[in-house]
C-alpha cells in the first residue's frame, strides 16, 4: 500500500521558520511528466519541495516488478533521505503530471543544519513518527485483501487530491490501472476486474482522465470485506 502524501512529509512537522530558511534561495526547476528527478542507486545531491504538479515514488525489485510507495503532490519534500543518511538514493521519483520544484543542494543543507543544530531534536520526532506510519502501512499490506487495499488507495487518493462534483469526488489527477497496481502490490487484470465491478455498482467509474468516486462510505466498506 503506498502512502500518499501531499504536505505529509518528512519535514512538514518542523517549525514553518526553518522550512522558509531551507528553501531561501532554492533553486526553481521544472520536470515533465515521465522524466525522473531522481533514480535508485544515484548519489544523492539535494532534495526538492513541490510546488506543482505530481510525483510517485517507486521501488523496484531485481526482477524489475515496480512498487509505488508514496505518492507526493504540492507541498511535498522528497529526496530528503539521501541527504540525511548520505546514502545512495533508496528510490525512484518519477513525474506523474509536469511539475515546478525548488531544488537545495547538499552543501546548502549542510550550511542550513550547521547554523540549525536544534533542527536534528525536531528530526529524530518526525522519524519516529514515519516509523510508525511505516508499521501502519506494513499491517494494511500484510492483513486487508487486494479489494480491501485497492479501496484503502483510493479513499487516501480522495482525501488529499480529491475534489468535490456534483455528489461525487474527482481525482484530478490521472492514475492509470498500472499505477494502481504499483500501489497495491495486485497485478492489472486483478485492477481492472475489481474497476470493472465497481463500475457496475456505480461505485468509482472512470472518464478518460479521471476517476469518480461516487459513495466513499460504501468504498470504506470494502475495505473491510
Amino acid at each position: 500500500m503506498a502512502m500518499v502524501r501531499k504536505a505529509a512529509d518528512l519535514f512538514a512537522s518542523l517549525p514553518e521558520g526553518l522550512i522558509l530558511q531551507l528553501f531561501e534561495g532554492a533553486a526553481p526547476g521544472k520536470a515533465t511528466s515521465g522524466s525522473a528527478l531522481f533514480s535508485e542507486g544515484e548519489d544523492g545531491n539535494g532534495l526538492y519541495v513541490i510546488d506543482r504538479g505530481l510525483l510517485k515514488i517507486v521501488v523496484r525489485s531485481p526482477a524489475g516488478e515496480e512498487r509505488i510507495v508514496a505518492i507526493i503532490g504540492p507541498g511535498g519534500i522528497v529526496g530528503e533521505l539521501a541527504i540525511i543518511d548520505g546514502l545512495p538514493r533508496s528510490a525512484s521519483a518519477i513525474v506523474m503530471q509536469d511539475c515546478e520544484f525548488r531544488f537545495v543542494d547538499r552543501t546548502a543543507f549542510a550550511t542550513f543544519t550547521a547554523l540549525n543544530p536544534h533542527f536534528y531534536r525536531e528530526l529524530v520526532k518526525i522519524l519516529s513518527i514515519r516509523l510508525r506510519e511505516a508499521d501502519k502501512e506494513l499491517a494494511a499490506s500484510t492483513f486487508l485483501s487486494g479489494r480491501g487495499r485497492l479501496a484503502r488507495a483510493f479513499i487516501e487518493l480522495a482525501e488529499h487530491f480529491g475534489q468535490a462534483a456534483d455528489g461525487s469526488v474527482v481525482l484530478e489527477h490521472k492514475i492509470s490501472n498500472a499505477d494502481l497496481a504499483a500501489m497495491t502490490g495486485l497485478a492489472c487484470e486483478s485492477v481492472g476486474h475489481v474497476l470493472t465491478e465497481w463500475r457496475e455498482r456505480q461505485l468509482v467509474t472512470q472518464t478518460e482522465q479521471f476517476h469518480h468516486i461516487h459513495d466513499l462510505v460504501a468504498l470504506k466498506r470494502e475495505i473491510t470485506l
